[in-house]
């Protein structure tokens, strides 16, 4: 037997000018927690040890060199790798992104417990280094964020790691 809140319908159909009045939207914000508070929760059994652990975030370098009317040149790139341990009974790994705007809505979905991202590159004379990869990484530091966690049979997630900078090493 379940119990059904006595609540009287509620006309929330928009009014002229596209607003609900004030009394409708009252009623329906009351018929919406009552609904909440009856509502039974689907007992989610705990996973043991969900949490994201061994999370390091390392750069990695690709550089190609070639010559331009003689002179040495590096056509480089460099990508930021976060890494963590497998988590038991993880199907996959949720990866969400973090800007000055925001949290991302959808969040990325990984099989393995990696992700890389290009966060620098350069075409620039082999004698001169990584022109500019400082200040590139640096920018992507103060624009970009990341955090994990573990998927598991039933869409349940874990407990999301700590938010880390791209680009900086973890």
């Amino acid at each position: 037997m379940t119990i059904e809140p006595n609540v009287p319908e509620i006309d929330i159909t928009p009014k002229k000018g596209g607003r609900i009045s004030r009394p409708s939207f009252f009623y329906f914000m009351v018929a919406w927690l009552l609904a909440g508070c009856v509502a039974t929760p689907v007992p989610v059994a705990p996973v043991a040890n969900d949490a994201i652990s061994g999370l390091r975030a390392t750069l990695e370098n690709e550089t190609e060199r070639y010559y331009r009317e003689g002179i040495a040149q590096v056509r480089w790139r460099t990508e930021w790798v976060l890494r963590w341990q497998p988590t038991p009974q993880a199907t996959g790994y949720v990866l969400a992104y973090k800007t000055s705007e925001g949290v991302s809505k959808k969040p990325v979905a990984l099989v393995d417990p990696v992700f890389r991202i290009e966060v620098a590159k350069g075409d620039n004379p082999e004698a001169a280094g990584f022109v500019s990869r400082e200040i590139q990484l640096l920018t992507i530091q103060s624009l970009l964020s990341v955090r994990v966690a573990a998927h598991f049979t039933g869409g349940t997630l874990g407990t999301p790691s700590p938010w880390v900078l791209v680009g900086a090493e973890h």
